[in-house]
C-alpha cells in the first residue's frame, strides 16, 4: 500500500516548493531518512568505539576503515548492475535487510565480550550490504525526476535524509554514556524500519525521464561502450575519488584527533557530528538557490573550496568550537557538491544504465574512501612538521579534484562539438 499526499498540499506553494507532487522522492526519501538515523548512530563512533572501548591504535582503525570502503568499492558496480537488472526495490530489500541482521551481530558480539575481530569483520559487511542499497536509491530518485529538475530533486531528498544525520548523532552520544554497545542495536531497530518503508511504501517510479531517454537517442553509439562512454564517467569519478579522500578525514583522522589531541569527548563529537545534518536542512534550500544559476562545475569547484578551507582549521586548533567552525564549513561544502554528484552523472547516463553509472561513480567515492582513512591517519599523527602541516597536505587532494573536474569539462565540451558535425 503506497504513502498518498493530499491534493491540497501539493497544489498550493509550499507543495510547489518542497515537490510534494513527486511522490517516490518523499516516499524513499522517508525510507532513507529512517536508515541515515540508524547509521547516524554509528558513523561518527565507530571509530572512537575501536579506540576507547577494543584498544585498538589509529592506524589500525585507519586500517579497518579502508578494508571497510574497500569491501563496498568492489560490490559498488554489482550492485547497480542488479539494481538495473532485477529491479530497485528488490536490490534494496536484500541490501537493507543484510544491514539490519549485520548490525544486530554486532550488538550481540559486543554485549558478550567477543573479541574485537567479530565485530570488526560484521562492520566491513556492512559497508557491501549498503554498497547493495546505494544505487537503488539515487536511481530511483534519478527516474521520478525531470532533467531540469534533477538538481532541485537530489537537494531535497538530501534534505529529508539528513534529519536523520540530526538525530543518529545526537541518539549515539546519550548512548555512548550509557551503554556504548547499544549503538548497534540503536541503528539495527532503524534498518528494520527502513526495510518496512521499501516493502510496503515504495513502487515502481512512475516518471521514466522521456527527456533523457529522447537525449539518449541522440547518445552516439559509441558511448554505450565502456570504453567510448566512459572518458566524461572516469574524469568525474577520479574527482569524486580525491573529494573522498578528503571527506573520509571526518569519520576516522578527525575524531581520533579531536579526542586524543584536542581532548573533545565522545558525546561531544556526537554534537559536531549533528551539526553536519543541521547544516544541511537548514542550508540546503538556501545553498540550492545560490547556486541555482552558477555553472554545475563552477559549483563543483567552489564546494571543493569549502572542504580545503575546512581541514585548514584543524591545523590551526582543535577545541570544541574550532572542530564545529570545522564541521559546518565541510558541511557547506556538501551541500554545494552531493546533490550535483547523481545530477551530473544522470545526465549523461544512457536510461537503462542509470544504476551502473551511479554505482562506478561511487565505486570511485568508495576508492577514495578506501585510500583516504589509511593516508589520513598516517599524515595526520606521523607526517612531521605538526598539524597544519599534516592537515594542508591533505588539502593536495582538492587540487587534484579540481584538476579532473576541468579535464572532465573539457571532454563535456570535445563530446558537444562532435555531436553537432553533421554524420
Amino acid at each position: 500500500m503506497l504513502i498518498k499526499i493530499p491534493e491540497k498540499a501539493i497544489s498550493g506553494r509550499i507543495g510547489k516548493m518542497f515537490m510534494l507532487e513527486n511522490g517516490m522522492l518523499w516516499r524513499v526519501g522517508l525510507a532513507r531518512f529512517t536508515g541515515s538515523t540508524g547509521m547516524g548512530s554509528i558513523i561518527p563512533f565507530m571509530a572512537l568505539f575501536l579506540y576507547s572501548v577494543e584498544g585498538l591504535s589509529p592506524y589500525a582503525i585507519g586500517v579497518i576503515f579502508s578494508a571497510t570502503y574497500l569491501a563496498g568499492m568492489v560490490i559498488q558496480p554489482a550492485g547497480g548492475h542488479i539494481s538495473d537488472k532485477y529491479g530497485e526495490k528488490k536490490t534494496l530489500s536484500a541490501g537493507i535487510c543484510a544491514s539490519f541482521l549485520l548490525y544486530l551481530s554486532m550488538w550481540v558480539f559486543a554485549s558478550l565480550g567477543m573479541q574485537a575481530s567479530f565485530i570488526v569483520m560484521a562492520y566491513i559487511m556492512t559497508s557491501i550490504a549498503s554498497s547493495l542499497s546505494y544505487s537503488p536509491y539515487y536511481s530511483l530518485i534519478t527516474k521520478s525526476s525531470s532533467k531540469e529538475d534533477m538538481k532541485r530533486t537530489f537537494g531535497i531528498f538530501r534534505v529529508i535524509f539528513n534529519l536523520g544525520f540530526i538525530i543518529g548523532p545526537i541518539a549515539g552520544s546519550f548512548i555512548s554514556m550509557v551503554n556504548f554497545s547499544d549503538i548497534f542495536l540503536f541503528a539495527s531497530f532503524f534498518r528494520f524500519l527502513e526495510l518496512i518503508i521499501i516493502l510496503f511504501a515504495v513502487g515502481s517510479p512512475v516518471k521514466t525521464m522521456q527527456d533523457m531517454i529522447q537525449g539518449n537517442k541522440t547518445t552516439k553509439a559509441s558511448e554505450n561502450r565502456v570504453s567510448g562512454i566512459n572518458r566524461k564517467l572516469l574524469y568525474f569519478s577520479l574527482s569524486v575519488m580525491f573529494l573522498a579522500m578528503i571527506g573520509s578525514q571526518i569519520q576516522v583522522s578527525l575524531p581520533l584527533f579531536a579526542f586524543s589531541r584536542g581532548g573533545i569527548t565522545i558525546p561531544e563529537y556526537g554534537y559536531i557530528y549533528a551539526m553536519n545534518g543541521l547544516v544541511v536542512v537548514v542550508g540546503q534550500f538556501l545553498i540550492n538557490r545560490i547556486f541555482a544559476d552558477i555553472d554545475d562545475i563552477a559549483s563543483m569547484f567552489m564546494g571543493t573550496l569549502f572542504y580545503m578551507a575546512a581541514f585548514i582549521i584543524a591545523g590551526f586548533s582543535s577545541t570544541f568550537l574550532s572542530i564545529a567552525v570545522l564541521m559546518v564549513l565541510f558541511s557547506i561544502g556538501e551541500d554545494v557538491i552531493a546533490p550535483l554528484e547523481n545530477a551530473i552523472v544522470g545526465s549523461f547516463a544512457p536510461f537503462g544504465k542509470i544504476g551502473l553509472y551511479i554505482s562506478i561513480k561511487s565505486s570511485f567515492w568508495s576508492a577514495g574512501s578506501v585510500l583516504g582513512p589509511a593516508v589520513g591517519s598516517v599524515v595526520v599523527f606521523l607526517l612531521p612538521g605538526g598539524p597544519f602541516v599534516s592537515w594542508g597536505a591533505l588539502d593536495m587532494f582538492g587540487t587534484a579534484s579540481m584538476i579532473m573536474l576541468i579535464l572532465f569539462r573539457r571532454q563535456v565540451r570535445r563530446d558537444l562539438k562532435e555531436s553537432a558535425v553533421p554524420s
